[in-house]
C-alpha cells in the first residue's frame, strides 16, 4: 500500500536520523535518492532547474530521460546530471527509463517547471521512515507564466480528493523500489 503524504513544507530543520529501519527491521544508512526527469525540448527550463536540484537536493542522483529533442536540451543536461538516457517520447515510455537506470533506493519523479522545497530529501526520508510508508509526493510549485497553469492547478491541486490517491500535479516518490527494476507506469498505445 502507498500511503500519499503531503509533506511539502517544513517548519524546522531537524535533523534526519542517520539510520533508517528497514521494512524487515534491520537498520540500513540513509537512504539514496534518484531524481528522474523526463524532458522533451526544454532547452530554456533545463539548466535553471537541474542548478535549483543541486542546491535544494544535494547528493541526490539526477537523471534526465529525454524523449527525443529536437533542440539543445540534451546537451544542457549533460553538463549538469549524474546520468542522460534517451528514450522513445511518452511520459510512462521516459519514466521506466529512468527507474531502469537509478541506483538510488528510493525514486522521485519530477517535471523540469516545478519548483521542489527546501530540505525536500529529509523529508523524503522521515516520511519512508515510518514502516507503512512506501511512497508519497509532493505538492509543487509551478511556474505562473504560462496561461494553462492556471487550469492545470485549479484541476489538480487536491487529487487525493477527487480520486482517493495522488494524481495529478505532484511530484511522486516511492522507496524500496531500486532493486526491483519493475515498470512503474503502464503505456499507452
Amino acid at each position: 500500500m502507498i500511503a500519499a503524504k503531503s509533506i511539502c513544507s517544513s517548519q524546522s530543520s531537524t535533523r534526519v536520523a542517520q539510520l533508517v529501519e528497514a521494512r524487515d527491521g534491520t537498520a540500513r544508512g540513509v537512504l539514496s535518492i534518484s531524481i528522474i526527469v523526463p524532458v522533451l525540448d526544454e532547452a530554456e527550463l533545463i539548466t535553471p532547474f537541474l542548478l535549483h536540484l543541486r542546491e535544494r537536493a544535494p547528493g541526490a542522483e539526477l537523471i534526465v530521460v529525454d524523449g527525443g529533442s529536437t533542440d539543445a536540451t540534451r546537451q544542457a543536461a549533460e553538463k549538469l546530471c549524474d546520468q542522460l538516457v534517451v528514450s522513445e517520447p511518452g511520459r510512462a515510455r521516459q519514466l521506466n527509463a529512468g527507474a531502469m537506470a537509478a541506483r538510488g533506493e528510493v525514486f522521485w519523479f519530477l517535471h523540469v517547471d516545478s519548483e521542489v522545497p527546501a530540505g525536500c530529501l529529509g523529508n523524503i526520508r522521515r516520511a519512508l521512515a515510518a514502516r507503512e510508508v512506501a511512497g508519497g509526493y509532493f505538492r509543487i510549485r509551478l511556474p505562473k507564466k504560462h496561461a494553462i497553469y492556471g487550469s492545470l492547478i485549479t484541476s489538480h491541486t487536491t487529487p487525493e480528493s477527487r480520486c482517493g490517491f495522488a494524481a495529478g500535479i505532484t511530484g511522486y516518490f516511492a522507496g524500496g523500489v531500486s532493486s526491483s527494476k519493475a515498470v512503474v507506469f503502464p503505456t499507452c498505445r
